[in-house]
């Protein structure tokens, strides 16, 4: 006769359970005495999906965010003749400059140049010394106190009160957090309607500076990029905001909303390349510094970066006949 040893950690339900006898109901796997097994694996095999889903977020979050610290910080063109304009110190640290490559063929030209600058704040000093160097400068931008600005600044220095958006816009501001204090009119106008409404739609920009606190991808991706103005542009100076990576913003984010983030940068980023833009130069914005760690690596969030276009489609500018508009 055989016998059957019963390990001590099993008891004789449990056996049961293991080795059935067959035909008896009482004792079948769908029995409301003891849990399913069958149903068990397929719970621990969701679980499992479920892992191994999100460690592949997190592996593509990281490969991309990898990717997008090089292409951000990693210069694939050597400017020789980098030249820093305007700027002011404060608080002991540099702000509001901007860099220029004068090399060769990428330098602003003698004849006709043609410099816009996007969101100056009440610092004209780089508007002010690229007029200086012969550049013709369009400056934008507009707060409570840009109301008191005259249009025409410099000899080749006009000044327009409005900010650079996806689409035209008026909206009623007000001046901090008092909603009691006098409101003011902002208004948003796309860089082609711009450049359309002072007759430059065919012209080329020798420096496009955007300084739009964080506006910059959707102005570039949604309104930019459809057009073929990047084309002829020499150089592009980017203040780069990476809002969505902070540390307090991320921390209330899932690794997909993350991920989307760090894609959406890095595709545009991408899209400057495609059209010829290569990184002459990066440095953190020294003003607003702040550092934040995402899947172990380390960023900036607001940088400064300066793009050339060393194949832009060059064609020869003429000033527009006739005064600018007093406004847009």
């Amino acid at each position: 006769m055989k016998s059957m040893t019963i390990p001590r950690a099993e008891t004789w339900d449990d056996l049961q359970e293991a080795h059935p006898t067959p035909g008896d109901p009482s004792l079948s796997s769908a029995s409301p005495r003891t849990p399913s097994l069958a149903h068990s694996h397929n719970e621990h095999n969701i679980t499992s999906l479920t892992g191994l889903h999100n460690y592949s977020t997190e592996l593509e979050l990281r490969r991309t965010l990898q990717e997008l610290l090089a292409v951000l910080s990693t210069p694939t063109y050597h400017c020789r003749k980098l030249i820093i304009m305007g700027g002011l110190y404060c608080d002991r640290k540099p702000d509001g400059e901007k860099y220029v490559c004068h090399d060769p063929g990428l330098a602003p030209p003698d004849e006709y140049c043609l410099v816009y600058s996007v969101g100056v704040g009440h610092d004209l000093s780089f508007d002010l010394q690229m007029d200086r160097f012969g550049c013709e400068v369009f400056a934008f931008d507009s707060d409570f106190y840009h109301r008191h600005y005259p249009t025409f600044i410099g000899s080749r220095l006009t000044f327009y009160k409005v900010r650079m958006g996806t689409y035209f816009l008026k909206e009623l501001q007000y001046q901090g957090d008092d909603k009691a204090a006098e409101p003011y009119l902002v208004e948003y106008w796309p860089l082609p309607a711009i450049m359309a409404r002072l007759g430059h739609m065919h012209h080329q920009l020798h420096y496009l500076k955007l300084d739009i606190e964080g506006a910059e991808w959707d102005v570039l991706e949604e309104t930019v990029f459809k057009t073929d103005i990047l084309e002829g542009t020499q150089q592009l100076s980017i203040e780069v905001h990476l809002e969505d990576l902070r540390q307090g913003k991320a921390s209330s984010q899932d690794h997909h909303s993350l991920l989307a983030s760090a894609a959406k940068y890095l595709r545009i980023l991408r899209g400057l390349q495609a059209r010829g833009f290569h990184l002459a130069y990066w440095e953190p914005n020294y003003r607003g510094s702040e550092l934040t760690t995402q899947a172990g690596l380390m960023f900036h969030v607001f940088s400064e970066t300066l793009w050339v276009n060393p194949g832009y489609h060059k064609r020869r500018n003429w000033p527009v006949k006739g005064k600018m508009p007093e406004k847009l």
